[in-house]
């Protein structure tokens, strides 16, 4: 029995060995010095998760998600496309009928009166509701418990303290609260100051390159932080991008044979095939036309 004992005792200490020589590896390779990528590779990358999104909107067209459409709009907005905006404005018809008085009309016609039913926004996850907020500034949503703890610094520690995508979404609830002016000025100032230095320790020490790690990049770019993005980390979003221009939620570490791969999905580690998808070519699509564009 001790002997049994002991052999497991090995095993685990060997384990863990190579699990922190790996880790060192990939940190290594995730913070190493190289030179910025060029201009033309961002503006190939943005044209081709822009292809991908064209050769694949109907796929694309079954994913309701508003904000995935806003981050198209955006770029749209950036960089014009006849072709995208085509697909944008097949989105934005079929969500107008679907959804007629949605409050998340909001982020596609920020002018434009819209109904909020507190009952219904109380549903969503608490980081929808304080997007919502940012959206709208609301008086009655400002006064909940689950809107004020947001707009504080310790909120993801106290309510999502494992949660690897939980700073990147109250940053964007911070984002549109900043842009319609929710909350004092000094107060978003100096939480959006906080949550981005959360989010360069976050890129910094968690290698992997799956959908949040182009989130917390697409974070610090909106929020006009370009000069804290550390040229691996774009170099390295770079590198994933699929052949078919997109992007995928998984990143393949080690080959298993017939194209699936043994590496990280959103949650651990796991064996897949990595496919683009749409949630995480959207960020792209961001993040290369924020990247392609020259500063005005």
């Amino acid at each position: 029995m001790k002997n049994i004992l002991k052999r497991i005792t090995q095993l685990i200490i060997a384990l863990v060995f190579i699990m922190g020589i790996a880790y060192l590896f990939l940190y290594q390779n995730n913070n190493e010095h190289v030179p910025i990528p060029t201009h033309a590779e961002f503006i190939q990358a943005r044209d081709s998760a822009k292809r991908w999104i064209i050769a694949n909107q109907d796929t694309a067209l079954e994913d309701h998600n508003p904000m995935l459409w806003w981050m198209v709009k955006q770029s749209l907005l950036i960089e014009s496309d006849t072709e995208l905006e085509n697909v944008y404005a097949a989105y934005a018809k079929r969500f107008q009928k679907d959804f007629p008085d949605s409050i998340w009309q909001k982020l596609f016609y920020p002018e434009r009166y819209a109904r909020l039913n507190i009952d219904e926004v109380l549903q969503y996850p608490d980081y929808n509701q304080h997007i919502i907020f940012g959206l709208t500034c609301d008086r009655e949503l400002a006064e909940f418990d689950i809107i004020r703890e947001q707009n504080t610094f310790e909120f993801c520690d106290s309510y999502h303290p494992i949660s690897p995508a939980c700073i990147t979404h109250q940053m964007m609830g911070v984002y549109f609260a900043q842009k319609n002016n929710c909350l004092p000025v000094q107060t978003t100032t100096d939480l959006m100051t906080s949550l981005q230095n959360r989010v360069i320790i976050q890129l910094e020490y968690d290698p992997r390159l799956v959908d949040v790690y182009l989130q917390r990049v697409m974070m610090l770019l909106l929020s006009e932080k370009k000069e804290l993005v550390k040229p691996v980390w774009i170099k390295r979003i770079l590198d994933a991008q699929l052949k078919d221009g997109g992007w995928a939620d998984f990143e393949g570490m080690v080959s298993t044979g017939k194209n699936s791969e043994l590496g990280f999905t959103k949650k651990s580690l796991g064996i897949s095939i990595p496919t683009s998808d749409f949630h995480a070519t959207a960020q792209g699509l961001l993040i290369f036309t924020i990247l392609a564009t020259p500063p005005s």
